[in-house]
């Protein structure tokens, strides 16, 4: 009798390169490992995207992630089971359906970034320390002359909203000499002498589309600004809208899954589909985690693959 090893060794290279051999089952699961480093490069990346948009804590960006993508995504994958069952789609139909997904899925993702909010007023990015008309590109410095001689370290992010709107990479650069806590906790920074009062001219004239014309109003003669902890705060209503469109671009992109695997399951043999899909996860867990994520047309192109293949 011949031993169990033995006949592992023996057949588990074989049905390896039959299945790998399986042009269907070879995109489908590429399709799986594009989706795969795309929804994990969005997953980490979207709260921190919603912060900065939107000037929301992280804690609280981290819980809208959650409370809209694991919805949208679980009722996405239930309402693409049950068209598959309704309507009895088989592995061609199954196909087209991930096909359309997919594209329509493309098309939102390419604009779900669109909906945003104004970049902030950061002192020495797009504000200038220092009076004058404008602040190109070359000039975008963090320290100026009102900070030159504090001695600052402009790689410690701790950002403060000074006294006249205008947000300053930490207090050192803002000039500031004294802190101490306000009663709401905040801590409050006085004496900041790169802070003025100063009124922003947007947008730009026309051929000075990188510039930022800002224009001092006042100044302070005998005493300088002040500021509190934290960026500061700007008028955006655009959060809402934006959350609604990630519910959507999530929910479109899970439909396609149960479709996915329908193609899987009936791409391959009988007797082979427990190996397969033991296959189609390793290279899930591998590839899809390795893989960088260049383009989200990495999901569509694979699914429209699948779809050809499968027509043929």
């Amino acid at each position: 009798m011949v031993p169990f090893w033995e006949v592992l060794l023996q057949d588990l290279p074989r049905a390896a390169v039959r299945i790998l051999s399986n042009m269907t089952f070879l995109f489908v699961s590429l399709s799986y490992t594009a989706e795969s480093a795309i929804v994990t490069a969005f997953i980490t990346f979207i709260p921190k995207f919603i912060e900065s948009q939107f000037g929301i804590p992280a804690s609280t960006a981290s819980i809208y992630t959650g409370v809209i993508i694991v919805p949208s995504a679980g009722v996405g994958i239930v309402l693409g089971g049950y068209i598959i069952k309704k309507l009895k789609l088989g592995a061609r139909e199954s196909a087209k359906l991930a096909m359309i997904c997919s594209g329509v899925s493309l098309l939102c993702f390419s604009t779900l970034f669109i909906v945003g909010c104004e970049s902030i007023n950061l002192g020495g990015i797009n504000i200038p320390y220092t009076t004058g008309p404008s602040l190109t590109m070359p000039h975008r410095n963090l320290t100026g002359s009102c900070n030159v001689n504090c001695g600052c370290k402009i790689h410690e992010y701790e950002p403060v909203c000074g006294s006249d709107g205008i947000t300053y990479f930490n207090p050192c650069l803002a000039g500031c000499v004294n802190s101490g806590n306000l009663s709401t906790g905040i801590r409050n920074y006085t004496e900041c002498t790169c802070v003025q009062s100063r009124q922003v001219i947007t947008p730009p004239t026309v051929g000075q589309r990188s510039q930022l014309r800002v224009v001092i109003v006042k100044t302070y003669l005998n005493e300088n600004g002040y500021a509190v902890s934290g960026k500061c705060k700007r008028a955006c209503n655009t959060l809402i809208p934006f959350l609604i469109f990630l519910f959507i671009v999530t929910f479109i992109t899970a439909c396609a899954q149960p479709s996915a695997i329908i193609v899987t399951l009936r791409s391959v043999e009988d007797d082979e589909r427990p190996f397969a899909l033991g296959m189609q996860f390793v290279l899930l867990r591998t590839l899809g985690d390795l893989v960088p994520d260049h383009s989200t047309s990495c999901t569509a192109t694979t699914h429209l693959s699948v779809a050809a293949c499968v027509l043929l």
